[in-house]
C-alpha cells in the first residue's frame, strides 16, 4: 500500500498549529515524537488506521527545527521547519524546506500535550490524528 492510499500522505510545505488547551503554545509544544493513529476524510469520507493499511508513521519535531519522518519503522528523511504565530492566539504557520504531506499548508490542533491533529486545507482533504510518544 502506498502513502497516497492512506490519505495522500506524501508531501507538504507548511502547517498551521492551534493549541486549544494552551493559548500561549509555541513551536516547543510540538517537540517530541508523534505516532499516527488515524486519518479520516477524502471525497468518500474514509477512515484509515495503521491496522487497516498495514503501515505506520511517526513524526518527530526536534528543538533545532527539524521534522523527522519514520515510515514502517524506517527513517525516511529529516526536513527543516519554522513556525510563526498565526492571526489567532495559539496558532502558528509552520513552513517546511521541502514538501511533506501533499499540501502547502495544514491546520494542526494540539489537544493537551498528548494529541495532535493535522488537517489538509482542501475541502475533500484528510485529518491525521497523532498521539504523543514523548
Amino acid at each position: 500500500m502506498t502513502w497516497h492510499s492512506i490519505g495522500a500522505l506524501g508531501v507538504m510545505a507548511g502547517m498551521t498549529f492551534v493549541g486549544h488547551d494552551d493559548p500561549s503554545a509555541s513551536q516547543e509544544s510540538l517537540v517530541g515524537s508523534w505516532i499516527w493513529v488515524e486519518s479520516t476524510g477524502g471525497f468518500a469520507g474514509m477512515t484509515r488506521t495503521p491496522a487497516s493499511t498495514g503501515e505506520t508513521l511517526a513524526l518527530a519535531f526536534t528543538s533545532d527545527g527539524l521534522i523527522e519522518v519514520v515510515q514502517n519503522g524506517v527513517f525516511q528523511r529529516s526536513i527543516p521547519f519554522t513556525a510563526t504565530p498565526g492571526t489567532d492566539a495559539g496558532t502558528f504557520l509552520v513552513s517546511y524546506a521541502e514538501p511533506l504531506f501533499g499540501f502547502a499548508t495544514q491546520t494542526a490542533t494540539l489537544m493537551g500535550a498528548d494529541t495532535l491533529t493535522l488537517a489538509d486545507p482542501c475541502c475533500d482533504g484528510f485529518a491525521y490524528r497523532f498521539v504523543s510518544n514523548r
